[in-house]
């Protein structure tokens, strides 16, 4: 009898120990829930006249290394960074800013083929970005999302590097919130993407306006 039930109690023990490691006992405290952001904003209505009859590929962008997570960052001074406890973007900041404007140029009336980096056909053009800035900064008391990219169009025609860059530039919008938030956060780095998706459709459109594409 005795051993029965110290066998019991082993097996007891074994159970809570395990249960333990796993993170299921209760420890009093309330659980707390992660919310999730994306980015939402009405595509811009570009329509500069018939559509050029060529294609581009959007390369996967990359993101600066401090932004490459899905906290939600904000700089209350020049040396620190911190983020909103229980709010996330929902992805990376840089498939957030390229899913978008794949988006956006898709809807546009500028170009007849746009497709995403997922697709392995072969484009006339690629454009490669990179996320530069992605927070929200505090100015005299007052917050601002803040978003930077770098964009780049190759000629996938040419192959000599000088030659084959069609248009490099960097855009930077920045939107006053609302409150320090993480709804204001995003819905004012929404605002700043759109305003720079609008901006770069009629840079993009100017640049292959001005070439002789005689093929995709």
């Amino acid at each position: 009898m005795l051993k029965e039930r110290k066998n019991k109690l082993n097996i007891l023990a074994a159970i809570l120990f395990f249960i333990s490691l796993t993170g299921c006992l209760p420890t009093g405290k309330a659980p707390y829930y992660v919310e999730q952001y994306i980015l939402d904003y009405d595509p811009p209505k570009v329509d500069l006249g018939k559509a050029i009859d060529t294609s581009v590929k959007f390369e996967r962008f990359s993101v600066a290394q401090v932004y490459n997570n899905t906290r939600m960052n904000y700089r209350t001074n020049p040396f620190r960074i911190d983020a909103y406890n229980y709010s996330r973007w929902r992805v990376n900041p840089g498939d957030l800013v390229g899913d978008c404007l794949l988006r956006d140029m898709r809807g546009s009336n500028i170009i007849t083929v746009v497709m995403s980096y997922r697709n392995p056909e072969h484009t006339r053009f690629s454009l490669e970005g990179g996320v530069e800035e992605f927070l929200e900064v505090m100015e005299d008391g007052r917050p601002f999302a803040v978003l930077s990219l770098n964009l780049t169009v190759l000629d996938n025609k040419e192959t000599e590097i000088t030659k084959k860059i069609k248009l490099q530039k960097r855009y930077r919008a920045k939107e006053p919130l609302k409150d320090h938030s993480p709804e204001s956060l995003a819905m004012g780095m929404s605002t700043s993407l759109a305003r720079i998706s609008d901006v770069f459709l009629k840079d993009f459109y100017s640049v292959l306006k001005g070439m002789d594409l005689d093929s995709r």
